[in-house]
């Protein structure tokens, strides 16, 4: 009957509702889906060890150029106990920035020996090079206050697994290459750092691997 029919712009107004209904929940979905991408720490990320005095940090090791390239940039976070080891072919001066990185990061440059030869204070975002003072072959990058809250200071020594490396420090005698600084952050693009001759979630104190501080 012509009385029960609804009217046309009725008809029209519920389906463009049902219409963009549908198109919201298909955006809400997608955002969801795509959240945040590359803030988490690669699933076969290596981890390893690095013991300094009586604490742990489970390092994910940056051991090839790229790797090294990325760093920790693109993370959102890192998580507690956690941190980053960079490994170079061959003691050489290192450069570090925080170009895409957002972590505020504390890192220790360390010698071949595994002796710390300086920690340093990294920004979110900045681009100014941090450098080694002597040459190095790692650099350890964990949350900003790690190693003053520890009372950690250069010249204690960290204990770097060489054994659970790849080969990049089996042979100290294998030419390196031309290094480029490290993000962090992250070694800076290559031919921007000083040459070789002195080059992107963090451990916290309440790690399960770090034994308790006495009170």
């Amino acid at each position: 009957m012509a009385a029960d029919q609804k009217p046309a712009w009725t008809r029209h107004l519920i389906t463009f509702l049902l219409i963009f209904g549908v198109i919201g929940l298909l955006t809400l979905s997608g955002r969801s889906c795509h959240q945040q991408p590359g803030t988490t720490r690669p699933a076969d990320a290596r981890i390893v060890p690095v013991k300094i005095d009586r604490w742990t940090v489970r390092a994910e090791v940056a051991d090839t150029q790229e790797l090294r390239r990325k760093g920790l940039s693109g993370r959102a976070s890192l998580d507690p106990g956690y941190g980053m080891l960079f490994v170079f072919e061959e003691p050489s001066i290192v450069s570090f920035w925080m170009k895409d990185t957002t972590i505020p990061l504390s890192i220790a440059f360390i010698k071949e020996d595994g002796g710390i030869a300086q920690i340093e204070r990294m920004q979110p975002q900045d681009l100014t090079r941090i450098s080694s003072n002597e040459p190095v072959q790692y650099v350890l990058e964990v949350r900003q206050g790690w190693f003053e809250e520890r009372g950690l200071k250069p010249g204690i020594r960290a204990e770097i697994p060489r054994d659970q490396l790849s080969g990049a420090t089996a042979s100290p005698t294998t030419p390196a290459p031309t290094p480029g600084p490290a993000a962090g952050g992250q070694p800076e693009p290559e031919g921007t750092q000083a040459k070789p001759g002195p080059g992107t979630e963090t451990a916290a104190p309440e790690a399960a691997t770090e034994p308790k501080e006495a009170k």
